[in-house]
């Protein structure tokens, strides 16, 4: 299925368009005609929005982030119980990069430090690197609360626990195929057992 929304404004379809191609291609190797063409228009029309295919890189690796940070983080609810909050978390991180498949492998790619030395400004990197810590703040939270509501014989830190828990969500478009014999759902709950084995609950 495709990444664009056809009834999106011309700035956004650009932005699902480039993140759509800079997954797909890599960023040397996608023409801003490329894009145009992903987004249904022609190259000039994109100087109306960006002055230049890095400026378009930054904003939509940023939009990018903020669907996904939107969808997995937006809707935890700091009053319920610490494992339930993980526990949503966990199942709606896994269900978006299996629902938005274009979305999290473009966010792998783009956002790896490599990928963005020396094409985006260091500030641009580090503003970047600051919103993605949120998730990872957010979560290693929930653990400290977690392991204050429970004793955990030889729990790891909370920090390396949220990384290794991030990790595993993030990487499952590495094998899935939605053709496969497995539901996202059934998928969501294979990987929320994983995480309480990790965390012994």
């Amino acid at each position: 299925m495709s990444l664009i929304d056809e009834t999106a404004d011309t700035r956004e379809r650009l932005m699902q368009a480039a993140i759509q191609q800079f997954g797909a291609r890599g960023f040397g190797s996608t023409t801003l005609r490329d894009i145009a063409r992903g987004a249904g228009l022609k190259a000039p029309s994109i100087y109306n929005h960006f002055s230049s295919k890095e400026e378009l890189l930054i904003a939509a690796t940023t939009w990018g982030l903020e669907v996904f940070q939107r969808s997995v983080l937006a809707g935890d609810d700091p009053a319920a119980p610490p494992l339930h909050r993980l526990e949503q978390i966990v199942r709606r991180h896994v269900l978006f990069q299996l629902d938005h498949v274009e979305i999290a492998q473009a966010n792998d790619l783009l956002l790896e430090a490599a990928a963005l030395q020396g094409i985006m400004p260091s500030e641009t990197v580090d503003d970047l690197r600051k919103r993605m810590r949120r998730h990872l703040d957010l979560v290693t939270g929930i653990l400290e609360n977690l392991h204050t509501a429970r004793t955990v014989a030889g729990a790891p830190n909370p920090r390396i626990t949220s990384l290794a828990i991030i990790s595993l969500c993030d990487r499952v478009v590495t094998w899935y195929r939605p053709q496969g014999e497995f539901s996202h759902d059934e998928v969501a709950n294979a990987y929320w057992f994983l995480v309480c084995g990790m965390l012994r609950l």
